[in-house]
């Protein structure tokens, strides 16, 4: 992300898309089925759980004083037999978020 001024008493929504491509889902095999339940195959689901931690640096009075805020990230989500490529809409609901390290 580009560096911005942002003034003191203002607030700024900046939203940025997580990628994952041949992400290893560690218990699943090599390919993604569902276990037979009654005879039938259902749609295979696997949990999955997305952590992270967001930097930011804060630039007070030019580069005399420099912040910095960490923010913890946990999100649980389940990824789809049916939806593997396309994007997950909705997951911002379903996350948890801590400040600090």
């Amino acid at each position: 992300m580009a560096e911005f001024y942002q003034p003191r008493r203002s607030g700024r929504v900046v939203t940025v898309s997580v990628v994952g491509k041949q992400v290893p889902l560690y218990g699943a095999g090599a390919e993604l089925h569902s276990k037979p339940n009654n005879g039938r195959l259902g749609p295979a689901v696997v949990p999955v759980r997305l952590a992270f931690v967001l930097r930011a640096r804060a630039h007070i009075l030019g580069l005399l004083v420099r912040s910095k805020f960490y923010r913890r990230v946990l999100c649980r989500l389940d990824v789809r037999e049916a939806r593997l490529g396309k994007p997950v809409h909705g997951v911002a609901a379903d996350c948890e978020y801590h400040d600090g390290r």
